[in-house]
């Protein structure tokens, strides 16, 4: 039984000991460089930017609305032929200014303007619409959220008459039963 308590203290010592080296050898790894590098080949990266101001905007339907975007290479690539296009609701147009973008060059930034036009018997609520460009196999989006909202009608103005007709006539019983 000795022999055995001298042997599991002996092989306890060991144990702290290798965890002690491996926990060393791990943060004394970390501050010495690796001798070999790995390579990184170029590669173009594509960012697609919706200006500040325009991520959530109203619109009326049948008539266009104007946003601007940014394109940009960030990559170490030159880019060449990026094509433009949209993902919206059914039977919304989104047209581009340039169309496409025959190159991009390092570090290099484009505006783009994009127009909007959302059918003329669109229904009330939020519309999400997403702006892509893509270069070969690499795409980057923007998106935003369109509301259409009520259309400005007969009914509205007839509300705001009524309404200014009421002001007026408790204007005019204020001031003819105030009198002295």
């Amino acid at each position: 039984m000795k022999k055995f308590i001298k042997n599991f203290k002996i092989y306890k010592v060991l144990t702290g000991l290798v965890c002690t080296a491996l926990l060393f050898g791990t943060l004394l790894g970390g501050l010495f460089s690796a001798s070999t590098v790995i390579a990184q080949t170029e590669k173009p990266i594509l960012s697609l930017y919706l200006l500040s101001g325009y991520y959530y905007m109203d619109i009326i339907p049948g008539e266009p609305l104007k946003l601007y975007l940014e394109l940009e290479n960030a990559g170490s690539q030159e880019i060449f032929d990026i094509t433009l296009s949209a993902d919206v609701p059914a039977n919304w147009v989104v047209e581009y200014s340039p169309a496409s973008i025959d190159y991009l060059g390092v570090g290099q930034r484009k505006s783009i303007e994009a127009v909007v036009l959302a059918p003329s018997d669109e229904s009330r609520g939020e519309y999400n619409l997403v702006f892509i460009a893509e270069y070969q196999q690499i795409r980057t989006f923007s998106n935003t959220v369109l509301v259409v909202g009520d259309i400005p009608g007969l009914w509205q103005w007839v509300g705001l008459g009524l309404g200014a007709v009421m002001i007026g006539g408790f204007i005019f019983l204020y001031r003819h039963f105030n009198r002295n």
